[in-house]
């Protein structure tokens, strides 16, 4: 943009330096919309990872001590990738199959450190 010197005006208005601009990102919006369980049946080992890994983080963000994530029971080969996966992620404490009233085998419950 070009603007000749002489419309250029000095304003008396000072800044109001109290207030300060509230800014949302999408992650805010992607946090508090994370629910404590996600269901993955159905997928393949590396899609349900790519879905997992992201859900995680912001469940961590979240603050949940646990989640559950719904696997179902099948040949057990979602079951035993996730398993593997969740041995390689520093802020995961443990995780276990869920218990009688929670899935049972085709469940497992992730606590975060």
């Amino acid at each position: 943009m070009k603007v000749k010197a002489s419309d250029i005006s000095l304003s008396n208005k000072s800044p109001d330096l109290k207030k300060k601009p509230v800014v949302t990102t999408a992650l805010d919006q992607e946090v508090t919309s994370v629910k404590p369980e996600i269901n993955v049946i159905g997928m393949r080992v590396d899609e349900a990872l790519a879905v997992l890994q992201p859900y995680l983080d912001r469940a961590l963000l979240k603050r949940y001590p646990s989640v559950r994530i719904i696997h179902g029971f099948g040949s057990g080969a979602l079951r035993r990738g996730i398993h593997d996966y969740l041995k390689t992620v520093s802020y995961v404490k443990s995780f276990a199959l869920a218990g009688q009233f929670e899935g049972q085998g085709g469940a497992t419950i992730v606590y975060f450190s």
